[in-house]
């Protein structure tokens, strides 16, 4: 790996590949990009749920 690689902190939407990339990080940054992670997974979930609503609706229009 190359100086600039190493030195590189990682942007707020990608999550650290390696933990050792971890304690590089302020605080500020490290809980950014955990938040961002949650944030993620959360939108995901909701998605999921309204499918799941979406379908179970439509299932129960039909009969």
């Amino acid at each position: 790996m190359t100086e600039s690689q190493e030195q590189r902190k990682p942007g707020i939407d990608e999550f650290p590949s390696d933990r050792s990339q971890l304690a590089n990080l302020t605080p500020e940054e490290r809980s950014a990009i955990y938040l961002n992670s949650i944030r993620k997974s959360m939108a995901f979930f909701v998605f999921l749920a309204v499918v799941g609503i979406a379908l179970s609706f439509a299932a129960m229009l039909k009969h």
